[in-house]
């Protein structure tokens, strides 16, 4: 599992506390051998957790280790293993577990879900009626990842018996692999049989942090459900630490006694792209005996010496106390892919002169530019922005081209590999629905950096109740959710409006007509980047487009003034630089010259910005008509009043997006969608109408589903 600390956070003692039974299910007198570690670091091994109070044979305790000297700033990692032998039947169930400080009772750090590549983590969730989870890891050398298969095991319940199993969704970094479909239909376990099905997803990962969204997708209060006993995530090949990146100190902050040993593993997948490498170690040589040597010590790079029996003093490292640094010119030694830098004390047992090791480096000069993402043309078919409309048929051949300086090494159209020429050019069959298709077309160079483009495809002839509005345009978005905030005066919100804004976006770009390269994201941002956000959609977004803005986190009105603000992450109470006020944002909607503009503000500042309410019971007119017309309309989660950090809005804003079924949703519908259920379920009434004095002339925003 790995949790996460800032320097704020660190305040001793830092403890680790175990909540479970342990079961001596031989009942030989013995509990469950077990090992705890942090870092690495040994807390208990090969112990009985009973011996430090947790419960025994189902009568349920908690455990506390303090851990203070073994955690880190940044990223940690506790591991907890049953080391029983294999033929051993003792277990602990532990129900769970949470990092905690002096003045917390809480669980006050950030923890990912244990998803780690080629190690299977038992996940046990069941995926009742819309159950929704996210699930993030890392991918460090993108390279190795890119045969990445998800494999997931478990099995599918047709729970009422009407033989229909479970509707579920896949999506792997807004990725969709698939949406309200059976998994039993795609080969998983069913009624209780567990079994294996695994996902091609390596055209869809990135460097650094990836994440996984399962999701069932049933009609509310429908029972079928999905159970997911395990995730893993499968490159081929052994996982390495990846603790070290090059320029990027790790924090080891070790010290080193007699005898005293670690290893540290790192990927270096462009090693040809640096004309020097050094290893860089930072800390201390302690002459604890007084007798004016100092420690010996190892240091080997893929079992290479660099220093044998030495001090690391002579190398430059700070003395009794005082910090510095020990560099070693390592390029020569460093392998393309995996590496291990092992440290060790090779003082004799007994001696007490030791080394405390802050952090090392591999620090080398960057000789090469920005890796490119591959261009994609598709030709075949012709679409008109993004669309196409097809009589009825059961495939569709897909044509491009795709090029890079680099070269081209693979293209994928919804996770199949095309056909591909030397030159770029790709071709594939793919098989499609009746009605709405979404074609995803990922492009990887050799180098491994790439690109996506995808389009709408709707299969077969329309009714008159699914009538066409003809040419729409592209529709555009910026999503901004402010959480954390850089004044400690201002209340950090607690990811909800990042977690809200991210969840949008994923809605977006797979239920509605919204491609990912139109959508700005921003988490956390500065005033200054929301303003520049601006500029630049109004350098691309012409009048046939439309534009999306969503705001979540801390706005205000000021009731003397009138006068309404958001608040970006560098904003300060008492000082006004960094607000962003009504004023402003309208002047900034003013200049993108959108055939329709949307703003959807979960913030409490809402009122002012309003020329008049303009409630809606019913759409009176056409949605053709509705289209034809400008409009620049705001939906906002209240009036003048507070709003809740666990948005009520946002809670049946997202719903009312995601289970709408209808072609084509009215900005004016899916206001009245949400307005009772917001005004029932928390203080505020969320408000609908047009901005003022931006050009507004009776129009509505539409949302077209996929």
């Amino acid at each position: 599992y790995t949790f996460y600390l800032s320097t704020s956070q660190i305040i001793n003692p830092v403890n680790i506390i175990i909540y479970g039974t342990d079961y001596d299910y031989d009942n030989d007198g013995d509990y469950t051998d077990f090992a705890v570690l942090i870092n690495g670091q040994e807390i208990v091994y090969a112990q009985e957790l009973t011996k430090y109070g947790l419960g025994k044979d189902g009568s349920r305790s908690q455990v506390k280790f303090d851990i203070s000297q073994y955690v880190r700033q940044g990223q940690n990692t506790l591991v907890l293993q049953n080391t029983e032998n294999s033929d051993q039947r003792d277990y602990n169930y532990i129900e769970w577990v949470k990092i905690a400080t002096s003045n917390s009772t809480n669980n006050t750090y950030s923890n990912n879900t244990p998803i780690i590549l080629n190690q299977s983590k038992y996940i046990g969730h069941k995926f009742t009626c819309q159950t929704k989870r996210k699930y993030t890891f890392g991918v460090y050398d993108l390279s190795a990842a890119r045969n990445a298969q998800l494999i997931l095991s478990g099995y599918d319940t047709d729970y009422d018996k009407d033989g229909d199993y479970t509707d579920f969704a896949i999506s792997v970094n807004g990725n969709s692999l698939f949406n309200a479909e059976p998994l039993r239909d795609k080969g998983f376990g069913v009624d209780g049989r567990s079994q294996d099905l695994s996902f091609n997803i390596g055209a869809y990962l990135h460097q650094g942090q990836n994440e996984i969204i399962l999701e069932n997708t049933e009609i509310e209060g429908q029972l079928d459900y999905v159970f997911i006993g395990s995730i893993k995530i499968s490159t081929g090949s052994m996982p390495v630490s990846n603790q070290l990146k090059v320029n990027t100190p790790y924090l080891l902050s070790k010290r080193f006694n007699s005898q005293a040993e670690q290893q540290i593993a790192f990927t270096l997948s462009n090693s040809a792209d640096y004309d020097e490498l050094k290893l860089k170690i930072y800390g201390t040589d302690v002459d604890d005996d007084n007798d004016g040597d100092f420690t010996d010590f190892l240091v080997q790079i893929n079992g290479s010496t660099i220093v044998d029996t030495q001090s690391l003093t002579e190398y430059g490292l700070g003395i009794n106390g005082t910090y510095a640094y020990a560099v070693f010119d390592i390029k020569t030694y460093l392998n393309q892919g995996n590496n291990i830098i092992t440290l060790k004390n090779t003082e004799d047992n007994g001696q007490v002169d030791y080394a405390y090791i802050k952090s090392i480096e591999i620090s080398g000069n960057q000789s090469y530019s920005y890796n490119k993402p591959p261009e994609i043309i598709i030709t075949h078919p012709q679409l008109e922005r993004g669309f196409k409309i097809i009589s009825s048929s059961t495939s569709l051949n897909v044509e491009g081209i795709a090029t890079d300086e680099d070269g081209i090494e693979r293209v994928l159209i919804n996770n199949v590999d095309a056909q591909l020429s030397a030159k770029g050019f790709f071709s594939a069959e793919i098989p499609i629905k009746q009605g709405t298709n979404t074609i995803i077309i990922v492009a990887i160079d050799k180098k491994g950096a790439t690109a996506t483009k995808s389009f709408t495809i709707t299969n077969g002839t329309t009714t008159a109740g699914n009538t066409q509005l003809g040419e729409t345009g592209k529709y555009y978005a910026l999503i901004i959710g402010v959480s954390d905030y850089d004044d400690p005066k201002i209340p950090d919100l607690r990811g909800e409006p990042t977690a809200d804004a991210q969840e949008l976006y994923n809605i977006l770009t797979q239920n509605y007509t919204f491609d990912a390269e139109n959508i700005k994201l921003l988490l956390n941002p500065t005033y200054r980047q929301v303003i520049r956000s601006f500029d630049d959609f109004s350098k691309i977004i012409t009048e046939n487009d439309n534009f999306l803005i969503f705001y979540a986190g801390h706005g205000n009105w000021d009731e003397t003034s009138e006068i309404g603000y958001w608040l970006p992450k560098d904003a300060e109470l008492g000082y006004t630089d960094a607000w962003l006020y009504n004023s402003v944002l309208v002047d900034n909607i003013r200049k993108v010259n959108s055939k329709h503009t949307l703003l959807l503000a979960d913030a409490c500042f809402s009122g002012g910005i309003f020329r008049t309410r303009s409630v809606l019971q019913g759409a009176s007119k056409s949605i053709q008509k509705k289209y034809k017309l400008k409009s620049r309309n705001a939906i906002t989660s209240g009036a003048l009043k507070t709003v809740p950090n666990k948005s009520v809005f946002f809670k049946y804003l997202s719903n009312r997006l995601q289970t709408n079924t209808d072609k084509y949703l009215p900005a004016s519908e899916l206001f009245n969608r949400i307005e009772t259920p917001v005004g029932n379920n928390s203080p505020n009434i969320p408000q609908y109408g047009d901005i003022q004095n931006v050009g507004d002339e009776g129009g509505d925003f539409i949302f077209i589903k996929r």
